[in-house]
């Protein structure tokens, strides 16, 4: 029987590895920027 944090690891793996085949993470990126942005930069972002 699988306990709970097995099967969330197994689910993401197979999400990261689908998302991976699929090239996805191409067509995003994630920028680091230094400090907190006002609510209006992170809402329009």
């Amino acid at each position: 029987m699988l306990l709970e944090e097995h099967y969330t690891e197994l689910a993401i793996d197979e999400a990261a590895e689908r998302i991976r085949t699929l090239g996805i993470n191409k067509l995003s990126s994630i920028v680091e920027i230094d400090g907190t942005p006002e609510a209006g930069g992170m809402a329009k972002n």
